[in-house]
């Protein structure tokens, strides 16, 4: 997947779902092949923050662990499996971190509600996205969990982003009904990589923007909630 400069300034300078800057502390927890990354070292290095690297020679949680026992880490990404692990054996090393966000798979609600109460002093966030609208699209703070739902709401659109549920004719949905969820904005990314037919595919012309815009096709499945949050719904392959 080719990413613009345009799409990653828009994922770290001026960011409107989490505070970065000279202030900030970041672990560099993903590989670089992986596009949470871009996050972690460009979100700090972009804005004047400290980036450490995690200790090395230590499997999982482990790691984890002693990077946030050595280093005041204050902004923290996990994907999903990572963070149910850590909010089992050591919440209260998590809740040292100021800004904690998760994504990058189904959050365990069940989880999020265990974590929940160490974490007084620290913004707990859903974050979700592929990595053709670089990394993050939408985010939702958690601030409370009903465990009686099967998911978390993965939110509202980030800043220069755009979100829409439609119907295989590219109607906008009512709220409450399913439908595929396309997005659109900055973050979009340039093209699949030597892939042109992939590419016309899932980056569609926007019938909602101004001329020369694209929308993307994630393949998801969501709903709108009549509070205005985003529910994602699991895969439209599955």
């Amino acid at each position: 997947v080719a990413v613009t400069h345009r799409a990653l300034a828009r994922l770290v300078k001026g960011a409107d779902y989490v505070e970065l800057g000279p202030g900030e502390t970041h672990l560099q927890f993903s590989p670089l092949s992986f596009d949470a990354s871009l996050i972690e070292l460009w979100g700090s290095l972009l804005n004047g923050g400290t980036l450490v690297l995690p200790p090395s020679g230590l499997p999982f949680p482990d790691q984890l662990k002693a990077a946030l026992q050595r280093h005041r880490i204050t902004t923290l990404l996990l994907v999903s499996p990572q963070l149910h692990v850590a909010a089992e054996q050591f919440p209260e090393e998590l809740a040292r971190v100021r800004q904690l966000l998760v994504g990058g798979d189904v959050l365990s609600p069940a989880s999020a509600a265990h974590l929940l109460p160490y974490l007084d002093d620290t913004r707990f966030l859903h974050v979700y996205g592929p990595t053709e609208c670089t990394l993050f699209a939408t985010w939702k703070p958690i601030k409370a969990v009903d465990t009686s739902r099967p998911t978390i709401p993965i939110g509202r659109p980030i800043a220069n982003t755009q979100a829409y549920v439609l119907d295989e004719d590219l109607n906008p949905l009512p709220v409450g009904v399913p439908g595929l969820l396309w997005l659109s904005g900055d973050g979009l990314a340039r093209e699949y990589l030597g892939r042109p037919e992939l590419t016309r595919e899932r980056f569609l012309p926007d019938p909602f923007g101004p001329p020369g815009s694209r929308i993307y096709r994630t393949g998801d499945l969501a709903r709108w909630l009549p509070d205005g949050d985003l529910e994602f719904l699991g895969r439209s392959d599955d």
